[in-house]
């Protein structure tokens, strides 16, 4: 019985878990299957919660801006993020540890200023994010 013992990230043939299924009338797909249904597949997808997380900053305007803003100048302190954004620097502040937490931003300390930069995660994801709507 495959359903009773498949948990998410095991491997099974497609076949098998659709026949397993319309033995238990849970299943709709009538007639033969097609060659593609002997492949493995996966069930389930790791890291959902995580990529949830992280795009959840992404949809907050005032974040991704900070983020893009980043990306596109390297390393820049709250104040230049909140000149540059015209937010204020008390909301840049909260936005940037949210973005620290996330393990999308980090920063240096110069003198007494902290400098903020993009982390190589989300640089990557920046960089992907952009080229789905780069314009050729």
């Amino acid at each position: 019985m495959l359903l009773g013992v498949t948990r998410l990230g095991e491997k099974i043939k497609l076949v098998d878990l659709i026949n397993e299924l319309r033995e238990k009338g849970k299943c709709i797909i009538g007639g033969e299957l097609p060659a593609e249904a002997d492949r493995v597949i996966e069930l389930g997808i790791e890291g959902v919660d995580e990529i949830t997380r992280i795009l959840k900053h992404l949809a907050k305007p005032n974040k991704l801006k900070i983020l893009l803003l980043l990306y596109k100048n390297s390393a820049l302190p709250v104040c230049i993020i909140s000149y540059a954004l015209k937010l204020d620097q008390t909301l840049i502040s909260h936005h940037l540890r949210s973005l620290e937490e996330a393990g999308l931003v980090t920063f240096e300390r110069r003198g007494k200023f902290k400098f903020y930069k993009l982390t190589e995660v989300s640089q990557r994801l920046l960089d992907a994010i952009l080229n789905v709507f780069k314009k050729e």
